[in-house]
């Protein structure tokens, strides 16, 4: 059996000649300004990106010229499949001495289900084509990954897979939104459907997964071990969150709700831990426009927080890009500075760390 397990995530420019590209896209998403007229979301759309150009031509300069994204997307997905190789060499030798259930149970105490909660769809509509269960040995298994805004676009990659037995889809964000999860779903399936695969499935939101959350606790704990235990004591923790338009959580996104639990889980395991942070305080970066955001913003806590040392952790996202190496590393990294902050530092996402890509192999096993 070969399967292929794609990794979704939104993009980013690959170089200063896709920034436009980038915004574009991005802006004539339906799912992002939420506006149903095509032609009124890309007159919207043209002049939000003549406004926005330059700013972001002159980001993605400071960042070298490109978005950190897909390299290190690339650079997981390497991880993903120099991991599967052996998994499933040794599965291959495994099999002369136990049966076939024996042999796949390495990984699995950190896979998720394949369906959604009933409560929370991850895509616009129900899925009628979802690959069926089965047991068969994989013989080849394939991480790759397809962006949202930039290239490589979803239908440009499963033409690669087209006679794979079954393609896993894994949106690259642990919380559920409809604008990240449910418009790249929406955009991959459309793409599956125009190629007439009908055998895949798709990974659950994974904020609550107990693997998935021992690798923030990690990378959290990384960040500070160099501190003692009072020196801990006199940081403050900002879990920081794209924000989002208070309009689309009144309207029923979850995205909100699953990021504030999301706070209260890790705050339980550092707790148990022993991790004591002055504060955990969750906020919000990325707003655009003038209408109403989530609150508070990272930049009004950074402002009114005491300490004047703060570790920043990006909880919204698995892999690095301008809103974290830029927004949050570089343009509030200033802000710090001039408030006289004494500490600041931004925690790396989990990115191509092996247990990350461990778990998500374990998606597809």
């Amino acid at each position: 059996m070969k399967k292929a397990l794609i990794l979704l995530n939104m993009g980013g420019p690959n170089n200063l000649s896709e920034v436009e590209v980038f915004l574009k896209n991005m802006f004539n998403d339906p799912f992002i300004l939420g506006i149903k007229s095509d032609f009124w979301r890309s007159v919207l759309a043209a002049l939000i990106v003549r406004s926005r150009a330059a700013a972001a031509l002159s980001n993605y300069e400071k960042l070298g010229g490109r978005s950190p994204i897909c390299s290190i997307t690339e650079a997981l997905c390497e991880r993903v499949n120099s991991l599967a190789r052996a998994e499933l060499s040794a599965r291959l030798k495994f099999e002369g001495a136990a049966d076939a259930s024996a042999a796949n149970e390495p990984l699995q105490d950190i896979s998720l289900q394949s369906k959604p909660p009933q409560d929370v769809p991850t895509h616009g509509e129900p899925l009628q084509n979802e690959a069926p269960q089965d047991k068969k040995p994989i013989d080849e298994l394939i991480c790759d990954y397809a962006m949202n805004y930039t290239p490589p676009f979803a239908e440009d990659v499963f033409k690669k897979y087209a006679d794979f037995d079954e393609i896993i889809l894994m949106p690259l964000y642990p919380h559920f939104s409809k604008t990240t999860v449910q418009s790249s779903l929406c955009s991959a399936e459309a793409a599956l459907k125009r190629l007439g695969i009908k055998n895949y499935k798709i990974v659950d939101i994974f904020y609550d997964s107990a693997a998935y959350n021992e690798i923030l606790l990690n990378l959290i704990a990384g960040c500070v071990a160099k501190f003692s235990v009072d020196e801990i004591s006199q940081i403050s923790l900002i879990f920081s969150a794209h924000s989002l338009p208070v309009k689309m959580v009144a309207a029923g996104d979850p995205y909100k709700a699953q990021v504030e639990a999301h706070v209260e889980i890790l705050k339980d395991l550092l707790a148990a831990r022993g991790i004591k942070f002055k504060e955990i305080i969750l906020a919000y970066q990325s707003r655009l426009g003038p209408v109403k955001w989530l609150e508070p913003n990272v930049a009004d806590v950074l402002r009114d927080l005491q300490s004047k040392k703060a570790l920043i952790f990006p909880i919204a996202f698995c892999v690095d890009n301008s809103e974290t190496d830029f927004e949050l590393d570089i343009f509030y990294r200033a802000q710090a500075r001039e408030l006289g902050y004494e500490y600041y530092e931004v925690c790396k996402c989990p990115n191509s760390r092996e247990d990350f890509a461990k778990f998500i192999l374990a998606q597809a096993l």
